[in-house]
């Protein structure tokens, strides 16, 4: 059942401190500025690896109708990360390890490039998320705090900054019906003697960019484990427009309200779902060896809401790579588990999904995309 939460809403600037990684985009601190991509660890590529061999084992197929392997044209992308899926059916790509957004048609031909990189209107330094709007697709950076908002053709049509907040934006949605944008980062909260002591996590502007207020405190029983830094969210938007998000390390999904943009929470049954039992170490926070420590949970790695259905993927490692959780909207009871080597990328609220095989096992097949229906 679903539960009204109470959010503080804050308003104005609060001290400048600076979100240091893109936990879902495996970026370090340094490589933040030259988009140099970190590598995974040698156990969790031994995962990967044995998930490959296991791939006869894969459900995907009898769970998702019309499957269609598409390639991706000529372009810099290596790893689809994400996927906007446009009106039209065309796709932004986000690829962090090439640092760049590049617009495809839905059988893979390559577009065009969704801006470039550097400072200013049209420009990013290190993009870290990405949706699709009427008007076409937005890009946010986590570098230089601005928002590009491009057109269905690939044509920069206008942007916003949102340095003024003082944090470094890891995902964005798009309500059209409110005409409001969420920006989900930490923005921090301190104490008289400029200690942070937590970070309101959903920031809400206007279509034009000008900042409405920040909400939805950090979850006070994870600060001991000091997952600021791996708080990244998983977003979707149902067919209403609405929005969902939620947090790697915790089996609860999170519903934004438009009329006061409230949050309500929803326990979510995860068979086998672990949470983190102990802190993040100090020397692991810049990512270096952050995907072993994962190996230790099991953290959610894509959310959509579509058909009556919720549908949550997370990285368990039972052999294949992910299981796919198909829940219940009301209760959050799971209704059946897929297990599969394909992550869910990007998804449309009539159920067309994006996914990409077993992410990290080989550069021939992560150009590949794979588009299907979730069954109803």
């Amino acid at each position: 059942m679903w539960m009204s939460r109470n959010n503080a809403k804050v308003r104005g600037v609060v001290g400048l401190s600076l979100l240091m990684t893109i936990t879902s985009c495996k970026f370090s601190k340094e490589s933040a500025n030259n988009g140099e991509f970190v590598a995974f660890d040698s156990d969790y590529k031994q995962i990967i690896e044995r998930a490959a061999s296991l791939a006869s084992r894969d459900a995907l197929s009898q769970n998702v109708h019309r499957l269609e392997i598409v390639k991706l044209g000529t372009s810099p992308i290596k790893v689809p990360f994400k996927v906007a899926i446009g009106e039209t059916g065309r796709l932004a790509v986000l690829d962090p390890q090439c640092g760049g957004v590049y617009l495809f048609e839905h059988d893979g031909r390559l577009i065009s490039q969704l801006g470039e990189r550097g400072r200013g209107p049209g420009k990013y330094l290190t993009p870290a998320a990405l949706a699709s709007t009427p008007e076409g697709f937005v890009v946010v950076d986590f570098t230089d705090h601005r928002v590009n908002i491009f057109d269905e053709d690939g044509h920069f049509r206008r942007s916003f900054i949102y340095t003024a907040q003082a944090f470094s934006s890891t995902g964005i949605l798009h309500d059209k019906m409110a005409g409001v944008f969420y920006l989900f980062g930490n923005r921090w909260r301190h104490d008289p003697s400029r200690s942070i002591t937590t970070a309101d996590l959903l920031n809400i502007y206007d279509n034009d960019g000008t900042f409405v207020h920040s909400q939805f405190p950090f979850p006070p029983q994870w600060l001991p484990f000091h997952l600021m830094s791996a708080d990244a969210p998983i977003t979707t938007s149902d067919e209403a427009d609405i929005g969902y998000f939620a947090l790697p390390f915790e089996p609860i999904l999170h519903r934004i309200d438009r009329k006061d943009n409230t949050v309500s929470d929803l326990s979510l049954g995860l068979p086998g779902f672990k949470a983190p039992t102990k802190p993040l170490p100090e020397d692991l926070r810049q990512l270096r060896n952050f995907r072993s420590w994962e190996l230790e949970y099991t953290p959610i790695r894509a959310v959509a809401v579509c058909r009556g259905k919720l549908w949550i993927e997370y990285e368990t490692h039972h052999g294949l790579r992910y299981s796919l959780a198909v829940l219940q909207p009301d209760t959050g009871k799971a209704l059946s588990i897929i297990e599969t080597n394909y992550l869910m990328v990007g998804s449309q609220s009539n159920g067309l999904t994006v996914f990409v095989n077993n992410p990290g096992a080989a550069e021939s097949e992560s150009k590949e995309i794979t588009y299907g229906y979730l069954n109803e």
